[in-house]
Formats: structure tokens, sequence, C-alpha cells
């Protein structure tokens, strides 16, 4: 009965990280602007409370969970855009913004490719493609090296 529910991951998954991924941008903390911390997080409630009112009764838990990722991408950007302001850190912007582009392309082809064949081993073999093809991505993009994944292995 939980399968009804697998449509909402692809939405979800991002949206859980994107919510937590605000600790690599420390410049409010080290800076002690707890006012704009509840600035930012004010805001994102009523982007949350916007978007919901909106998607909800349109898709139903779908636009609950497309919601749930609009707020968290509102929340990481204006976090990431303040706390650069107090404390600045050189994030490899392009990296970052290409390795996930390609991680919304591959998702959103296997999300695709799910619709289509369903249960079936076509779907397996597909989706084991995908992800061989973003790990792919990954090393061409210099974000992993061999190095790292024998020294991973290894452990």
């Amino acid at each position: 009965s939980y399968s009804s529910g697998a449509d909402l991951v692809f939405f979800l998954s991002p949206a859980m990280i994107l919510a937590q991924i605000y600790v690599f941008a420390p410049g409010m903390n080290l800076a002690k602007k707890t006012t704009f911390q509840l600035y930012v997080n004010t805001a994102s409630a009523i982007v949350g409370l916007v978007a919901n009112v909106a998607l909800v009764p349109w898709l139903g838990s779908l636009g609950a969970a497309i919601a749930t990722l609009v707020t968290s991408l509102f929340f990481s950007v204006v976090w990431f855009k303040l706390s650069q302001g107090f404390y600045f850190i050189p994030y490899a912007w392009r990296t970052i913004s290409t390795s996930i582009f390609s991680f919304g392309v591959f998702s959103g082809v296997g999300f695709y490719l799910q619709e289509i064949f369903a249960d079936s081993y076509v779907s397996i073999g597909f989706r084991l493609a995908l992800i061989l093809g973003f790990i792919s991505v990954l090393f061409l993009l210099g974000l992993v090296s061999f190095k790292e994944l024998r020294y991973v292995i290894s452990r």
C-alpha cells in the first residue's frame, strides 16, 4: 500500500537534502545574526503556505510534495545568499549546478521510464544504466576520482 507514494519520492528526496544543506553555509551563525535566520525561516514558512494553498487543491499529495521542494529550494537559496554576505566561502557553483542538473535529468528520465515500463525487467535494466550513467558524469565532472573510489572501497 506504500507504493502509491513512490512518485512523491522524486520530489521529497531532494527537498529533504535542500532543507538540511544550510549547514554548509555557516555565515549567519558565525556572525551571530540570528535575526536573519528568523527572517529566512519565516519567509520560507510563508512560501510553503502559499505553495501548499496553491498546489494541494489542484494536485493533492503531489502538490504537497512539489510545495515542499519549492519551499526547501527557496530556503536554501536565501540562506546561502545571506550567509555568503557574512562569511564568504568559495563554492564551485558551476560544478555543483552541473551535477544537480545532471541528477535532475537522470532522475527525470528514470521517473518517466518507470511510468512506461512499470515493474518489468526492462525497467531494471534502464535504471541500472541510468545509475551507471550518472556515476560516469560524476567522474567526468571530477567530483569523484578513482583514487577516492579505491579509498572508499578499501575501508
